[in-house]
């Protein structure tokens, strides 16, 4: 009797399936990855939202009223929904500010990210010195060092 070279059909079949498994497994491991890699993305870019809205809340001259506020900004081509909530402290010159961010279209919970920092009262903007005050206007600061400050005109003596 002859014998066949070949595969069988249960064979074939298996190899089918162990196929169809390591496709499947791979299928769902690069959803998971790219998942992932969209939540850590949006994760970094809500951190750079609330960094800037601290920025902007320390740069600010008048003293922040407490309570919250929610306003919708456009950062890096999509729309984001900032919360600011300004709360006192048992100190009456520091102020604890917590910001919160979450993509537009979230749930009104879904927040991405929580940060909270503690400002301290605005001393106003900065006082101007008058320039007949200053010892060196124009000056680069550094006395001493130019040849010509001491009127020898870099010679010897």
């Amino acid at each position: 009797m002859n014998k066949a070279h070949g595969f069988t059909l249960i064979e074939v079949l298996v190899a089918l399936a162990v196929l169809a498994l390591s496709l499947t497994a791979s299928l769902t491991a690069s959803t998971f990855y790219a998942g992932t890699t969209r939540d850590l993305e949006d994760r970094m870019l809500a951190s750079w939202l609330a960094h800037n809205v601290m920025v902007e809340t320390q740069l600010e001259t008048q003293w922040p009223a407490t309570g919250k506020s929610n306003n919708t900004r456009e950062f890096a081509a999509q729309e984001w929904v900032v919360e600011r909530e300004v709360q006192e402290t048992p100190d009456d010159y520091i102020r604890r500010i917590t910001v919160r961010v979450r993509r537009e279209s979230a749930d009104d919970d879904a927040w991405l990210l929580s940060r909270a920092a503690f400002f301290a009262e605005p001393a106003g903007p900065a006082p101007v010195v008058p320039a007949s005050n200053n010892p060196n206007p124009g000056g680069t600061g550094v006395s001493g060092n130019n040849p010509q400050d001491n009127g020898d005109n870099g010679k010897e003596p």
